[in-house]
């Protein structure tokens, strides 16, 4: 009976671990889908810019 405790805290540890490890995996791919689409549109108005820029030297 104590083994079979024992076990079972073991898993109950080992499954606790695994879905930190999943929640901090799961989150640091929305951060960085984030921080993607921020620097995609900062290049799109960079693009505006140089245009505008562009324009006026013309």
């Amino acid at each position: 009976m104590s083994d079979k405790k024992k076990d079972t805290k073991k898993d109950f540890k080992k499954n606790k671990a695994m879905l930190a490890y999943g929640v901090i995996q799961l989150g640091s791919a929305v951060v960085s889908a984030v921080a993607l689409v921020a620097i995609a549109l900062s290049f799109c108005s960079l693009k505006k810019e140089s245009k505008f820029f562009n324009e006026c030297v013309e």
